[in-house]
Order: structure tokens, then C-alpha cells, then sequence
């Protein structure tokens, strides 16, 4: 049992600073002297420590006792008297770390806005078992863009500035697009009150005018938001891939004119689109329309090579 503690104890030390005056600190699945141990660890001030998964937050006051500080101890905790072997680290090591005497350490009343974005972050992460992800779909006209007026999602694979765009549309919060989100837009917003380090994320699914999709992921993190795109994950109408490999050989497989799953699909981009992409086309006649593409090894660098069967 103590090994174990002992190693939930060092992984909340990874979550902040030593000799802060004031700090808010992770520490999921602690036991309750293990969090008036990380704030001791932490130095004089007031600090919270909170348990995503305890659903606890407490905020702490350290003070040094008559004696103060040890000479240095800002300094850090490697030139203070800190253990920094792999043995476990005592109480009495990490007073010796900053105060003469041992420190004295009591709860104090939250701060109310941490006590807000913990409450946040807190229905979060039940809303999602712990994983801290979530989904959002929203359509292409949500963005707001003028222009083009009626892109498909074969547009955003093959435009780099387009792509670029809509992942900057998604960060701006000034188009509220992400606060759609609810409660997990919220506590993402808030989570940097509480200095939360790992990535609250939510997968945008981006319906174009023609029914075709594409995703884009937008990560929560540490100081600042991103939107990224989800090269692979794009969709055709009938939820077919659009391929983007950079490696041809990557993009073999077949796409049906009538998909198994019974989806209504619409292939008349994809040769156009796997021309683009350097594949050699072929035209077959046939009533059950598909694009077949294999790898042919024989020519020098080899080449992807598409039969289309029947005109899509």
C-alpha cells in the first residue's frame, strides 16, 4: 500500500511548481493525508488540491512555523533539503524542504470561481465516464463563411487554406461555434482557473452542403485551445472515406455506388478527386456502379490504378 501511495503522491508532484505562493493541484484517487501531503510539498500559501474522480476539493493554508524559511529553499527543492532519490519521500523530508520547523496545515474555505470551474470540470468528467471527450456535429453554414459558397468535403481535403480557415473559425470565440458544446465548452474555459493539465477535447463533425463530412478535433490543454483536422477521417454522403493518404499505395480499396449499409451516396467527385491525388483512371461499363482501386507493383515507383464501373 505504501508503494502505491507512494506513487500517486510522486505523479501530483508532476502537476505543479515547488515554492509557489499560491497553487492549484491535481491529485486524482489520493487518499486524504496524501493531499495534505502534495500541499506541504507545495510550501507556504494557500493552495487547493482537487480528485476529478473523488469529486473533492479542498484548499489548503501552509504556514512555517516560528522559524521560516530554510535559507535557499526558493531555490528549489534539489538545493534545499528535498528528496530527490526514488525512495519515499516522509513528511518530515518535505517540511525539511522549506521551513525550519515543521509547517502547520489547515483547510481554509474555497475560493468561490475554483469552486465553480471545479463543479464544471467535475460534471465533465461524469458526463464522460472519465474520458474528458465529447462530440459535437454541427453544418458548414454554422461557420459562417461567404465563400465558397458551396464546398464539399473533397474541397477541404485537397485546399490546405480552406482547411486552415474553418480551424480558425472554430477557435475564435468571438463565433461562439465551440460554446455549443454546453457545459463541456464551459468547464474547458474554466479548467485553466484551475491549472488542469490534461486535454479536454471535443471531435467536430462538420456537415457540408452535399451531405459529405469532414472532423476536426479541438483540444483544451494546459494554456490555450486548438482546432486541428482529422487527416483520415473524412467522409463521403454514404460515410465512405475519402482518401488522403500520402502514400498511393494507402488509398487501394473499393467504393460502392450503393453502399452495404443501405446510405444514400453520391460518387461523382471521386475520380476527379483520385486523379488528383495521381491515381491512373479506367472506365468500365456496368449497372452496379464502384470505383476499384489496387496498387500496381509493376511500373518503376508503381501507381494507383482506379476502374470505374459505370459513371458514377
Amino acid at each position: 500500500m505504501r508503494l502505491v501511495m507512494t506513487a500517486v503522491f510522486a505523479t501530483a508532484l508532476m502537476f505543479f511548481s515547488p515554492f509557489a505562493s499560491a497553487q492549484h493541484i491535481a491529485c486524482n484517487g489520493c487518499s486524504d493525508p496524501l493531499y495534505e501531503d502534495v500541499v506541504r510539498y507545495a510550501g507556504p500559501g494557500d493552495h487547493h488540491v482537487y480528485d476529478l474522480s473523488r469529486g473533492i476539493l479542498r484548499r489548503y493554508r501552509v504556514e512555517c512555523g516560528t522559524g521560516g524559511w530554510i535559507q535557499g529553499a526558493g531555490d528549489g527543492p534539489a538545493e534545499s533539503g528535498a528528496a530527490t532519490s526514488s525512495e519515499p519521500v516522509t513528511r518530515e523530508e518535505q517540511s525539511a524542504a522549506y521551513c525550519t520547523t515543521p509547517p502547520t496545515v489547515a483547510l481554509i474555505p474555497n475560493d468561490p470561481a475554483v469552486e465553480n470551474a471545479f463543479t464544471l470540470l467535475r460534471q465533465a468528467y461524469l458526463e464522460t465516464q472519465g474520458t474528458l471527450a465529447k462530440d459535437l456535429v454541427i453544418d458548414y453554414g454554422d461557420l459562417g463563411f461567404p465563400f465558397p459558397a458551396a464546398p464539399s468535403a473533397f474541397d477541404v481535403v485537397r485546399d490546405a487554406n480552406l482547411r486552415a480557415m474553418i480551424g480558425d473559425r472554430l477557435n475564435n470565440a468571438n463565433f461562439g461555434i465551440m460554446s455549443r458544446a454546453g457545459l463541456f465548452y464551459l468547464a474547458a474555459a474554466g479548467d485553466a482557473l484551475l491549472g488542469f493539465r490534461d486535454a479536454i477535447s471535443i471531435t467536430v463533425t462538420i456537415r457540408m452542403p452535399n451531405g459529405t463530412t469532414v472532423r476536426y478535433l479541438w483540444v483544451r490543454a494546459g494554456a490555450g485551445a486548438g482546432a486541428s483536422y482529422l487527416k483520415g477521417q473524412s467522409r463521403t454522403m454514404g460515410g465512405q472515406l475519402i482518401p488522403e493518404a500520402e502514400n498511393n499505395r494507402d488509398n487501394a480499396g473499393t467504393w460502392f455506388g450503393n453502399p452495404p449499409t443501405g446510405a444514400e451516396e453520391d460518387l461523382s467527385e471521386m475520380p476527379g478527386h483520385l486523379a488528383w491525388l495521381g491515381a491512373r483512371l479506367q472506365e468500365i461499363g456496368g449497372n452496379n456502379v464502384r470505383v476499384e482501386c489496387r496498387w500496381d507493383g509493376s511500373t518503376a515507383g508503381g501507381s494507383l490504378v482506379c476502374t470505374i464501373v459505370g459513371r458514377p
